[in-house]
């Protein structure tokens, strides 16, 4: 099999798995090793998914509210993949859309 069909079908499960959490199924809390310090830092496995992957999903990063004064407003810099890098075409309420949307808001700055 191609590797490139091997990593869409690998993209593709943790888009699911992640879609699945966001809709009430369990939330598994793991240990990841953190390069810096080398000590296991405990996160659940949805924030895990979408810091992993927040580089190679298309989505949108507004600007920040002031850019003379960069400051941190709760809007920035997160990635908003709803609408960009994942379109919801479907009879499921908008309440429900929402729900997967958000769950795929992702912090972007640095992690140290």
């Amino acid at each position: 099999m191609s590797p490139l069909i091997q990593l869409a079908d690998v993209a593709a499960g943790f888009n699911r798995l992640v879609t699945d959490i966001s809709l009430g199924h369990p939330n598994k809390q793991i240990e990841v090793l953190d390069d810096g310090p080398g000590i296991p830092i405990k996160m659940d496995l949805r924030s895990y998914i979408c810091l992993s992957q927040r580089w190679n999903t298309s989505g949108e990063v507004p600007p920040p509210p002031d850019p003379e004064n960069v400051t941190f407003d709760g809007r920035w810099p997160f990635k908003y993949v709803g609408g960009h890098g994942l379109r919801i075409v479907s009879s499921v309420s908008a309440d429900l859309v929402n729900r997967i949307y958000d769950s795929r808001i992702v912090y972007m700055g640095c992690m140290h």
